[in-house]
């Protein structure tokens, strides 16, 4: 299905905190203050990603970029709300700023920094026109955020890395792309002269250009050069092939009957999956108040008999997620719910729903029919 998203306007993202509270756009957030050397804030922004706009706030208040912090990452092309907080501000100083495109809905002092991670979920209210069913389980996929949202790569640069091929990492990272610096990238994958590429890559391109000039001064060490990237852009490598791998799983197997080593989860109080809650049942799975919790492929996962199959066709062994030469990047794997239930608001041209951290709202539009169950789609019997 096409996605129905032309403006922010169209897309609106308001964070559920980890208090369970929906931080509302426009609407301004009181709370207590307490003794703490934090500041938690609600950010409101439009045409920033969390990054940006994070940044934006820094070089406002005249702090290092390391100093604010944030649940999640959210995305530009929309007007979303997030939990932050800034070590050693004011809460004053915060509510005064003067930013295009970003507002402060709530500023408090606080012992506790936010970090990665420290949040309930999501909810959205998108612009969509057709009838949406009013519950639906769908497929915990990866949306294709994960994977680089212009030149898609992601993934690709990720086998690169745990096949232990780097060289053949950092030339995609470079040198494959249709973006507006496809030219230049083709002109650096044809010459293959990294000295000479200093003169013609666009300075906005820094993290390309920091692996250019690390080549130019240190030929062959394409993991010396990979180590220039921000350590969370070397993950997202890493996580994007296992993300890849997770979603041929759900496309190949029965997303309601648990295998051997695998688990029913219930839910919370939002109907999301709670993984400390075990409730065995596949009739509920189908009925969405329980869920299968599946693997994300690492060195340490018990393989069911898909996996084994989509490794033996990748040509990887689980293994090879420890990186000999990157250690640091190295996974043993983790879990995640294999499906989610879907409640569903429409109210004119736009409809409401909320997710739990890491799904995306994308795979819900891409899976939404005007029928009963999402369950009835491919790959789910």
């Amino acid at each position: 299905m096409k996605r129905e998203r032309t403006k922010p306007e169209d897309f609106i993202v308001e964070e559920i905190d980890y208090t369970g509270r929906v931080l509302k756009i426009d609407e301004k957030e009181k709370r207590e203050n307490k003794e703490g050397e934090f500041t938690q804030f609600v950010l409101q922004k439009k045409n920033w990603n969390t990054i940006q706009a994070l940044n934006a706030v820094a070089k406002a208040l005249g702090k290092s970029k390391k100093s604010l912090s944030s649940a999640g990452n959210k995305d530009r092309n929309a007007i979303t709300t997030q939990l932050c907080s800034v070590y050693n501000v004011k809460p004053e100083e915060l509510m005064n700023l003067k930013i295009k495109d970003i507002q402060i809905n709530g500023a408090w002092n606080s012992k506790d920094k936010i970090a990665m991670g420290k949040l309930k979920g999501n909810r959205f209210t998108i612009k969509f026109k057709k009838n949406p069913p009013k519950e639906v389980v769908i497929p915990n996929e990866f949306g294709p955020q994960r994977f680089g949202s212009m030149r898609k790569n992601t993934a690709k640069i990720g086998k690169f890395m745990i096949k232990g091929e780097f060289k053949k990492a950092v030339e995609s990272y470079l040198c494959e792309g249709s973006d507006e610096s496809k030219k230049q990238r083709q002109k650096l994958k044809k010459d293959k002269n990294y000295k000479k590429a200093l003169e013609y890559f666009p300075k906005f391109l820094r993290y390309e250009r920091l692996m250019i000039e690390h080549l130019s001064q240190h030929p062959n060490d394409y993991v010396g050069a990979i180590r220039k990237l921000p350590r969370t852009l070397q993950l997202l490598f890493i996580h994007a092939y296992q993300a890849k791998l997770f979603n041929e799983e759900i496309e190949k197997r029965n997303n309601f009957k648990k295998n051997k080593n695998e688990y029913y989860c219930g839910a919370d109080e939002q109907g999301f999956p709670n993984m400390q809650k075990i409730r065995a049942s596949e009739k509920k799975a189908k009925k969405g108040e329980a869920f299968v919790v599946g693997n994300i492929i690492g060195s340490n996962t018990l393989l069911n008999k898909t996996e084994k199959e989509i490794l033996k066709n990748e040509a990887i062994e689980k293994e090879k997620f420890n990186l000999k030469s990157m250690p640091e990047l190295s996974s043993r794997g983790s879990t995640r719910p294999l499906t989610i239930f879907v409640k569903i608001k429409k109210e004119g041209d736009k409809i409401t729903f909320s997710l739990p951290p890491g799904s995306y709202a994308t795979t819900v539009l891409k899976h939404l029919k005007p029928s009963k169950r999402a369950s009835q789609n491919k790959g789910r019997g």
